[in-house]
């Protein structure tokens, strides 16, 4: 393999990589506020009224992107509706892709 070709595909590996890590630190975030036994579908919403808007936004992008959800930076957070669903299936994507991001992680570093 050239080294033209190995440095590309490490640089792709690396792109990955901090991808990963990004991601994987927006689910802790969003699991370290909303996630949790006993948790009240009430009280998660009383949590998210609570945050201040840079933690609100970064919430609302988290679930666009779980959702599919184009996230337009120029839209007020205040115009999208947060819903108990919208919590939950973050929660339920984080508690998926925790072992698999973790997996390939690993498979990468070697």
């Amino acid at each position: 393999m050239s080294k033209r070709k190995y440095r590309r595909n490490w640089e792709e590996i690396t792109e990955i990589w901090n991808f990963l890590d990004l991601l994987w630190d927006e689910f802790e975030f969003f699991v370290g506020i909303f996630g949790g036994r006993g948790k009240s579908q009430a009280r998660k919403l009383e949590l998210y009224k609570h945050l201040d808007d840079e933690k609100k936004k970064r919430a609302v992008k988290l679930i666009c992107k779980v959702r599919g959800v184009k996230f337009e930076e120029e839209k007020e957070i205040q115009d999208f509706e947060v819903t108990v669903d919208d919590i939950d299936l973050v929660l339920e994507r984080a508690k998926r892709l925790r072992p698999k991001l973790y997996m390939e992680k690993i498979g990468e570093s070697i």
